[in-house]
């Protein structure tokens, strides 16, 4: 075989080995990809995958707030704890998904362990809020729909949030300069069927996922999303929105490009509240809770 022949067959074996690396490496790495259905075989909606090779599952009967039972799987893999997810509306499949191994990275880069820095490079949009209802520290972007949670230790003692509202904005400031993401929430919205959107006046879209019916009493959404003229206002998904009557939502002209918007939120087993949103320019100014006048009622 002459020397040319001999650096040719070098060069098919080297690509051969470096395409097979990659292949491997890509293939290894895309279990840890944090997507919006999921992470590797967790994913929103699919079957519970009991018996899953390396996997170990292990069930936990809680108790919600609200006073109903639900079972929560905690996953572990060689030992270290990954995930955690509850059940779908009390069925065998998936429901929301949280994330506490490192190993998992969005397309960017963000995990758990990532900085608030970390996070305001990935996500020049991103927020910080705070939330009683679930007593959340939440980092979000519109890049996805997760909800990157902060250790309640990091945020400095001196500062107390507004326990009055179900969602207080927050600064990078005011938590330590070593703040890390605890843990990530997947969250199920439901496939893109079982999204509701509401078109209310002066151009106004709500859209409304993670439905729950309570039979003839009321149906709520966890998920509610305000837009205007394709720009997205408001997002929340720690409250509990609820459309059962022909008076709200009621959305108010108070200027030129402004508006007051009310919202009813179910806040039991206390008594439901107005979430006020203050608009102007298609951006979110001012938010409130109110109580519902009793000629509302």
């Amino acid at each position: 075989m002459t020397k040319t022949g001999q650096i040719l067959i070098m060069l098919c074996l080297t690509f051969v080995i470096l395409s097979f690396s990659t292949a491997t490496i890509a293939q290894s790495n895309g279990k840890y990809v944090i997507k919006e259905t999921g992470v590797g075989i967790f994913e929103l909606g699919k079957k519970i995958p009991f018996g899953a090779e390396n996997y170990t599952i292990y069930e936990e009967l809680v108790m919600r707030e609200e006073g109903i039972e639900e079972v929560l799987y905690t996953v572990y893999k060689n030992g270290q704890q990954l995930l955690e997810f509850s059940s779908a509306f009390d069925t065998d499949s998936i429901g929301n998904i949280l994330l506490f191994s490192d190993k998992y990275k969005t397309a960017e880069g963000i995990g758990v362990n990532s900085t608030i820095d970390d996070f305001k490079r990935a996500y020049p949009d991103f927020s910080i809020r705070y939330t009683y209802i679930s007593d959340r520290y939440i980092m979000e972007t519109q890049k996805n729909k997760f909800q990157f949670l902060l250790d309640g230790q990091d945020y400095i003692p001196q500062k107390t949030p507004d326990f009055d509202s179900d969602m207080t904005v927050l600064k990078p400031s005011d938590f330590k300069k070593d703040a890390k993401v605890k843990a990530i929430r997947i969250f199920s919205l439901g496939s893109a069927p079982d999204f509701e959107t509401l078109e209310l006046n002066f151009g106004f879209t709500v859209t409304l996922g993670e439905r729950e019916d309570y039979g003839n009493d009321f149906t709520t959404y966890s998920y509610f999303k305000l837009e205007r003229n394709n720009t997205v206002i408001y997002i929340d998904s720690s409250t509990e929105y609820q459309f059962d009557t022909d008076i709200f939502p009621i959305v108010l002209q108070t200027g030129d490009n402004s508006f007051e918007l009310l919202f009813e939120v179910n806040d039991r087993p206390n008594k439901n509240y107005l979430k006020r949103l203050f608009v102007s320019n298609d951006k979110l100014i001012k938010q409130d809770n109110i109580p519902i006048p009793d000629e509302l009622k």
